[in-house]
């Protein structure tokens, strides 16, 4: 399956919350869904995607968090309002895609890609 910047995906990506310390042999994989912020040159040259993970826990939004509207979520192929969590950026097998669900529009990914340079630094001032 070929994936390009601004798709939404389901993804069996690793979960690594509450794993006990020293746990190395095999890390659990949760189906969650991911956008897809890697350019189409990097999917297809290394078989791997870069994501962000997106969640339907609002409550739980901090400061790197992008907020994705209702309406948003729609387009996504998302079934309610969510967030993306740039902070958790991931890289992932294109053999981790379990499915499609839809496109970010171009104006959420602009903010999703200017919280990840802020995040990494690469922002001028």
């Amino acid at each position: 399956m070929n994936v390009s910047p601004g798709d939404v995906l389901v993804a069996k990506v690793p979960y690594t919350r509450d794993i006990p310390e020293g746990y190395i042999k095999t890390v659990p994989v949760k189906e969650r869904p991911v956008l897809v912020v890697s350019t189409i040159e990097f999917n297809t040259e290394e078989s791997a995607f870069v994501v962000v993970p997106l969640s339907s826990r609002i409550d739980r939004i901090d400061d790197y968090d992008v907020h994705i509207t209702t309406k948003d979520s729609i387009k996504c192929g998302l079934t309610k309002e969510s967030v993306a969590r740039p902070n958790l950026i991931t890289t992932l097998s294109l053999e981790r895609i379990v499915d499609r669900l839809g496109k970010a529009p171009r104006p959420l990914m602009k903010k999703i890609y200017g919280q990840i340079r802020n995040i990494l630094g690469l922002t001028s001032k």
